[in-house]
Order: C-alpha cells, then structure tokens, then sequence
C-alpha cells in the first residue's frame, strides 16, 4: 500500500498526539480562567466591604 492513502495513515498518530496536546493545553488554560474569575470575585468582595465600611464613616 503505497502513496497519498499509506501516507494520511502515517499521519494520524501524529494528528492523535497532536489533537492530544491541544486538549491539555486548553484544559490547562480553562482552569486558569477559573483561578482568575475566583480572584476577581474575592478582589470584588473585598473592595465591596472596603466601600461599605468606608460609608459607615
């Protein structure tokens, strides 16, 4: 088996391993999406009770 059809079957664990990497990649970059979000709803948090308490005065 020879020509385009041996080489397409050459390549598709290459296209595995590759489709693979980008699957870690953007599971890596959604879960620092979520550490962000988590950080901006403390910083809200904070400066909500930094504004409240400073109204309190």
């Amino acid at each position: 088996m020879m020509g385009p059809l041996h080489d397409m079957m050459q390549s598709v664990p290459e296209i595995a391993e590759e489709t693979r990497r980008t699957n870690d990649l953007l599971r890596e970059f959604k879960d620092l999406q979520g550490d962000i979000l988590r950080e901006l709803q403390t910083s809200r948090e904070s400066l909500d009770l930094i504004r409240n308490e400073s109204r309190l005065r």
